[in-house]
């Protein structure tokens, strides 16, 4: 599995994530229906940032290694540009990935309002839009302060890792900016492993974050679903109501795969001695550049109207198709004899 083969697949996940963001956007915009009008504008902003975080990964192309010690995480793109550089990339991908995932909280809050009624001073004040924007702009920083604390770079994971950076990626951990905990480390006296709470602590913090983010995430889904299980509305509400959650529920498992399970897997998969941990390393950007082609290819297929449209696009694609083959094939027999059958036709 070498570096080159993982950049190809990182760029391809990419595009392909543009390119459906994109058509999700067209979608979204060309909806003229007056119903859910919050709704769509909420969706249009979560499918321009993923059109955004998307066009990071090929700028960035991220490097993972996994050991039992814990990980290291480069920018494979910016291993050229010096120390610190490289060290603002990854800060600039951390950034990135946490805002995917507060978007998403905020779009979960949002439908609880719009159904439930409650808070509804969230979305209507200027004041508390300006509190919920702050809040996404502040939380990737302040969780890349955090990292930055625990896990910037130090002799010990240089040391301990340059070997295998150079053998996997042609990256020399000496010369650039990295983030690897050393969560443990052999006793030089007795060989004895010793935890290096610190970092273990730091690491925990860092998970217990996301972790709880998402189980507010989650929880509000719940919420969400017995509101609208037990309110007095019509049938029609209803069913739009339960649509919409479920396109909510399925933009939920898309990060616990795409970004989630990724990201725990490098924080404690080696340190824990998780099967594969080691190898999964390499899949890790691979993962995550994924994450946004699935959440927009679950949107178009989950809610009814988009996938509708899509289909009504198809349809039109391939009917101009037929007809400009059916003109093509009658241009060609009428011009099948040529010069001379034209000539002896007038003779």
């Amino acid at each position: 599995m070498d570096s080159d083969k993982q950049t190809v697949m990182v760029y391809t996940n990419s595009f392909v994530g543009i390119a459906c963001n994109f058509l999700l956007l067209y979608l979204v915009l060309a909806d003229t229906s007056k119903h859910n009008v919050g709704y769509k504008n909420m969706l249009s902003i979560v499918t321009a940032y993923n059109i955004y975080y998307a066009s990071l990964h090929p700028i960035l192309d991220m490097g993972f290694l996994i050991d039992e010690y814990g990980f290291v995480m480069f920018s494979k793109h910016f291993a050229d540009f010096g120390y610190w550089t490289s060290y603002l990339a990854i800060m600039v991908y951390m950034d990135a990935f946490n805002k995917s995932l507060t978007l998403l909280a905020i779009h979960c809050l949002y439908r609880y309002v719009k159904v439930s009624g409650k808070w509804r001073f969230l979305f209507d004040s200027k004041k508390w839009i300006f509190v919920l924007f702050m809040f996404n702009f502040v939380f990737g920083p302040a969780w890349c302060v955090i990292c930055h604390i625990c896990y910037h770079s130090t002799p010990e994971r240089t040391e301990m890792s340059k070997m295998e950076a150079m053998k996997r990626f042609n990256v020399n951990l000496e010369e650039i900016g990295y983030i690897g905990p050393v969560m443990k480390w052999p006793n030089p006296q007795t060989g004895a492993m010793q935890i290096r709470w610190f970092n273990v602590l730091g690491s925990f913090g860092c998970s217990s974050i996301l972790l709880i983010l998402y189980a507010i995430i989650c929880l509000g889904c719940v919420r969400l679903y017995r509101f609208i299980s037990t309110s007095m509305v019509s049938e029609r509400t209803k069913k739009l109501n339960y649509q919409l959650l479920r396109l909510l529920l399925i933009q939920t498992i898309a990060p616990l795969i795409f970004e989630y399970i990724p990201c725990i897997m490098a924080i404690w998969g080696g340190f824990i001695g998780m099967p594969f941990a080691l190898e999964f390393g390499w899949w890790i950007p691979i993962c995550t550049s994924a994450y946004s082609i699935a959440d927009s290819l679950m949107v178009i297929i989950g809610f009814k109207a988009y996938r509708e449209r899509l289909f009504a696009i198809l349809r039109l694609f391939r009917f101009s198709n037929k007809i400009l083959s059916s003109s093509e094939a009658s241009d060609h027999r009428t011009t099948k004899g040529g010069p001379s059958e034209i000539y002896s036709s007038n003779t």
